[in-house]
């Protein structure tokens, strides 16, 4: 099992060029001093030969005091028809740990859903890899209850298009629509899906 205090960061490759390289180096950043009292050396990520592809890549970074691994790899969208409502009061997931196996173990409650949303202290938080955007027919909602406050959440927030507010279960049906956000996604890749899609 890899240990719990290495950590993933996943930047979106466009045309050869990172995107949000900023806020990606800061978070992994703000970890490093976290976890290790002292910012980590980012030169490697800033001379690495990046592919250039037509097709959107992703840049995946593991790393703990230093950067261990650099990959690329083509990107592609999952098709997401159905999420799981799955209860966890546990769950810990403020940071990118590349442990992920507190998201298996619930993914086995999935059922034939593609995915699952979690609930924690009867609050609706994220998916297995992504924050959550919910759609009224007017407005845009995320969750003030995340696990992780991803980068995509944060700028569409300082943007103002999509607006911070408590979400319950029993709330779910007064939305439309659920999209899927995170550094790969925006609301306008339209990784989404009907509220009916949801299941307790």
């Amino acid at each position: 099992m890899m240990d719990k205090h290495v950590f993933v960061e996943t930047i979106p490759v466009r045309n050869g060029v990172f995107s949000d390289f900023a806020a990606h180096l800061r978070r992994m950043e703000k970890t490093s001093v976290q976890f290790y009292g002292k910012k980590i050396e980012t030169e490697k990520i800033k001379n690495v030969e990046i592919p250039v592809s037509p097709s959107i890549m992703k840049c995946r970074i593991l790393y703990d005091t230093d950067i261990r691994r650099i990959e690329f790899n083509y990107y592609r969208k999952r098709r997401i028809n159905s999420l799981k409502l799955v209860k966890d009061e546990n769950i810990d997931y403020s940071f990118k740990y590349a442990n992920r196996e507190v998201f298996s173990r619930l993914l086995r409650q999935k059922g034939d859903c593609d995915d699952i949303l979690i609930v924690q202290s009867g609050c609706v938080t994220d998916t297995s890899y992504s924050n959550v955007v919910l759609f009224d027919g007017e407005s845009y909602y995320t969750p003030d209850t995340y696990l992780l406050n991803g980068i995509r959440r944060q700028q569409l927030l300082a943007s103002g298009k999509i607006k911070e507010r408590r979400i319950t279960p029993a709330m779910l049906s007064h939305f439309e629509r659920l999209y899927l956000i995170n550094s790969m996604l925006d609301i306008a890749d339209d990784v989404s899906l009907p509220v009916t899609s949801l299941y307790l």
